[in-house]
């Protein structure tokens, strides 16, 4: 299966997905209206946002013991802000990030 220049397929699957065929993967991160904000300062990297994510965009962060969403493919659905046990993550409009979009 090729996938067209502007989509990836992901080499892992979701347990949802079929094990005989690829999963396709678009870049969806521009549909969301909220991201998801992590406070390491309150995680204790017991990776329920990392399991209950849908899409399965949350990612290990660069330190290697907390996690991150990887807003390529983060839909902004709020489901792993409401997994998180210490509220180590919040929902914050994408507006507040307008300065960090390419002009």
């Amino acid at each position: 299966m090729v996938a067209p220049d502007d989509q990836e397929l992901f080499e892992t699957e979701a347990s949802w997905s079929d094990a005989h065929g690829a999963l396709l993967c678009l870049h969806t991160g521009d549909w969301r209206t909220e991201r998801p904000v992590f406070d390491n300062d309150k995680c204790n990297a017991c990776g329920f946002c990392y399991i209950y994510c849908p899409p399965q965009c949350v990612v290990d962060d660069e330190d290697g013991i907390h996690y991150k969403a990887d807003l390529d493919y983060c839909k902004g659905c709020g489901v792993c802000a409401r997994e998180c046990p210490k509220g180590a993550i919040t929902m914050a409009p994408e507006g507040d990030y307008s300065d960090a979009c390419p002009a």
